[in-house]
C-alpha cells in the first residue's frame, strides 16, 4: 500500500527513496523473510516507511545491536548522490544497511529474540526542510 501518491505525481518519488526500499528487501530476504509488508506514507515534512514481515532466520541480541548501530548512521545530506552510487557494487548487507543510515532520519526496530516476527519503521525528512543543507 502506498499512501498520499495519489496526490503526488509518482513519476517525481525520489530515486533515493526507492533505493532504500530496495535495500530493505535485500535485507530481509537475507533473513529468509517471509510475508513481508511494506507501506511507504508520503508527507509534505517526511516520508514513513514501515516494513514488517515474518523471519525464519533468528536475530541474535549482538546482530540486532549491529544493524540497529548501521542504521543510527548519521543522515548525510549532502553525499546521498554519492552513496548511492555505490549500491549494488557487490557490497556487504552491513555496507548496505550503513548506506541506508545515512538516507533516513529515525528509525525504530521492534523485534523479540525467538520471535517470527520483525518490524522497522524509518522516516525520511524532505530535504526542503535542511535548506538544502
Amino acid at each position: 500500500e502506498v499512501s498520499g501518491m495519489s496526490r503526488r505525481n509518482t513519476a517525481h518519488v525520489d530515486h533515493r527513496l526507492i533505493s532504500i526500499v530496495d535495500e530493505m528487501l535485500t535485507f530481509f530476504y537475507s533473513l529468509r523473510a517471509e510475508d513481508i509488508k511494506m507501506e511507504i506514507g508520503i508527507e509534505d515534512t517526511h516520508t514513513d516507511l514501515t516494513f514488517s514481515a515474518r523471519i525464519k532466520a533468528p536475530i541474535e541480541p549482538k546482530r540486532l545491536a549491529k544493524i540497529k548501530k548501521l542504521l543510527a548512521s548519521p543522515r548525510a545530506h549532502e553525499m546521498e548522490e554519492y552513496y548511492w552510487g555505490l549500491t549494488g557494487n557487490d557490497m556487504t548487507p552491513s555496507t548496505e544497511l550503513s548506506l541506508v543510515g545515512m538516507m533516513i532520519d529515525d528509525f525504530e526496530i521492534e523485534y523479540q529474540e525467538g520471535s517470527d516476527d520483525f518490524f522497522i519503521r524509518m522516516r525520511r525528512d524532505n530535504i526542503h526542510l535542511h535548506n538544502g543543507k
